[in-house]
């Protein structure tokens, strides 16, 4: 109940800021993010492509409830892959991995943009905002934390993801690597090319398997695993990072976290 007290009274001041014609458009959301009392973090999957025009509201969607929520507890990752992506093994812009495309199939995307909050279902964008409220109000089932050391010389990435149980969980454990601010070409709804968009935390690769390695842990039990991951020369480091979670086929995503590479 305090959540959502808490919810009700920061929208409210929401609509009191718009309603003050002298406060400037990029100072509107300053005072925004919402003190968030829980330790659950929210994973929105984004599947785009930069062909599709509409899909950039769908990033405006991502940014509105980051300003909301804050990023800390706000972790997104855009999946490119489909008919309207360009593909980066033939195209040195394009941003469809071939892993990317086997999630866009395997989850059965055929329209863009859409997505999975938690993974509980395909959603249009519109429909984001309220499943992420509804998932902040869930008990996390454990915490994650990454620790990330970046081998500049030969260019890997050592990362170690610690999971503390907060109760009894079976699911999977994911580990991908996100680049952030890529500026690529995107197809904006006007219908005009941007060709210095900035595509915001782009999905690159799979850490572990692409569909995570199983994971089962009882309350109050802590468990490290260690990766090892050598970087595409092509990325940039100061905009890559970690993302983990745990999910399984009942409860979804039942933890996220996401940590910088240096």
């Amino acid at each position: 109940m305090k959540f959502k007290a808490t919810l009700l009274l920061t929208l409210l001041l929401i609509l009191f800021i718009y309603s003050c014609d002298d406060i400037s458009e990029e100072n509107r959301f300053s005072v925004i993010p919402l003190p968030i009392e829980t330790s659950k973090k929210v994973l929105i999957e984004d599947f785009t492509g930069q062909l599709c025009h509409n899909c950039p509201y769908a990033a405006e969607t991502i940014r509105d409830i980051q300003r909301l929520y804050g990023e800390d507890h706000i972790i997104a990752v855009a999946i490119h892959g489909g008919d309207l992506s360009i593909d980066e093994t033939t195209n040195p812009l394009g941003l469809a991995t071939p892993q990317g495309t086997a999630y866009q199939r395997y989850w059965g995307v055929n329209h863009w943009p859409c997505g999975m909050v938690d993974r509980k279902g395909i959603l249009e964008h519109t429909s984001w905002s309220g499943m992420v409220t509804q998932r902040l109000q869930e008990s996390p089932q454990a915490t994650i934390s990454i620790a990330n050391i970046l081998d500049t010389e030969n260019n890997r990435l050592k990362i170690d993801v610690t999971t503390e149980a907060e109760q009894d969980f079976i699911g999977k454990l994911q580990i991908w690597l996100t680049e952030d601010s890529v500026c690529c070409p995107q197809i904006m709804p006007d219908g005009e090319i941007d060709g210095f968009y900035l595509h915001r935390h782009v999905f690159r690769a799979s850490v572990n398997a692409p569909y995570g390695d199983d994971i089962s842990m009882t309350a109050g039990s802590r468990q490290t695993v260690c990766y090892e991951y050598q970087l595409n020369d092509m990325w940039d480091t100061s905009q890559l990072y970690v993302v983990a979670f745990i999910y399984n086929d009942s409860d979804g995503v039942l933890q996220a976290e996401k940590a910088k590479c240096k």
